[in-house]
């Protein structure tokens, strides 16, 4: 007699197993999955994050890092929220941030808000010369801002402006040609050697180089080699140093003895202060179409700091330039010209 074997229940089991394993699974990974955070687009749809890209010392021929600049990149985000691109200067590559050395206070408009753009103090820093939007005219403010003069009506004239040492007259490259006007804004007729003594060019620009005169002999001395396109040079009150802009590398400090270049990164509309040991300049940032950010910095000569002293992110000034005695600040915001006290907070 064969012995009986249970092939009902095997089957039951085979049957119902299966189930039950899924069933496991499903428990176990419904506990120890995570739910998302939830995603909100901005305004345009799209999900931003920060994107942090920092300068690479290898490539900097200083080996200093100057700056940290982060850049908007669409990627997902739990607040959806959009970042500013902003960049952060790195005043000490040792690693040690010291405090700013200046700071900007006491900010007050000088014209109304009509487009003005550049302004500039005058010698004795009793008035500022501006523009209007695209360089379009030249107009003398009192610094107190009590009175507004037009000077010129001309496009673009507004460009290549300066005072004359004596503070009585501008001068203005304009058109491939270099004009001169009084103060009431009539033309002043100068000899090639009036014109000559009255620029006293010790440094300049010439086909996207700088040069500059031998104190000396007199000679004419490159100080550029051509690696990009060089302009707006200005010597140090000392005569030691010489600042100068580059088109794509931003603004370099040559000692003028020893030939040392120290790059101080991005930057434009640098002013020396007035005993030579450093300088105060705009760094801004737009994202292809406006200008979205915009601060006065400044930097030491040798290039031992760099700092924000106005940091204000939600205020763009723009062009700034120091009064002859580096007391104070003249900047634009939004087509408004203020002027504001430069106060030293630390040695």
């Amino acid at each position: 007699m064969k012995p009986q074997t249970n092939h009902g229940n095997t089957k039951i089991f085979y049957y119902i197993l299966p189930p039950i394993i899924l069933l496991i699974i499903i428990v176990m990974i419904y506990h120890n999955a995570t739910p998302p955070p939830p995603v909100s687009p901005n305004s345009d749809g799209e999900l931003l994050n920060a994107e942090i890209s920092r300068g690479n010392a290898d490539n900097d021929p200083t080996g200093n890092q100057t700056r940290e600049t982060i850049r908007e990149t669409p990627i997902s985000t739990s607040s959806g929220n959009r970042e500013k691109e902003r960049s952060t200067p790195k005043p000490n590559p040792a690693g040690n941030e010291p405090s700013a050395p200046f700071t900007v206070t006491n900010s007050r408009a000088i014209t109304a808000k009509d487009e003005f753009i550049a302004p500039r103090f005058s010698p004795d820093g009793l008035d500022v010369i501006c523009s209007k939007a695209n360089y379009k005219g030249i107009y003398l403010v009192s610094s107190d801002g009590s009175e507004i003069r037009q000077l010129s009506d001309e496009f673009g004239i507004g460009y290549d402006v300066r005072w004359s040492e004596d503070g009585t007259k501008l001068i203005i490259k304009y058109q491939d040609q270099t004009k001169v006007i009084d103060l009431t804004g009539e033309e002043i007729e100068l000899s090639e050697e009036e014109m000559k003594l009255l620029l006293n060019e010790k440094v300049y620009s010439r086909d996207n180089n700088i040069y500059m005169k031998d104190s000396q002999s007199g000679e004419e001395v490159s100080i550029t080699g051509g690696e990009d396109s060089y302009y707006s040079p200005s010597m140090s009150p000392d005569g030691s140093k010489i600042a100068y802009q580059g088109l794509t590398s931003g603004i370099h400090i040559r000692d003028v003895e020893t030939g040392e270049v120290i790059d101080l990164g991005q930057g434009s509309n640098f002013h020396w202060l007035p005993d030579g040991s450093g300088l105060v300049y705009n760094y801004t940032q737009d994202d292809g179409l406006n200008m979205i950010a915009g601060d006065v910095y400044f930097a030491y000569a040798d290039g031992s700091g760099v700092f924000n002293i106005t940091n204000t992110p939600d205020v763009i000034e723009l062009n700034p330039a120091l009064s002859p005695d580096g007391r104070y600040v003249t900047y634009e915001i939004d087509g408004q010209v203020f002027v504001a006290d430069l106060m030293q907070i630390s040695k």
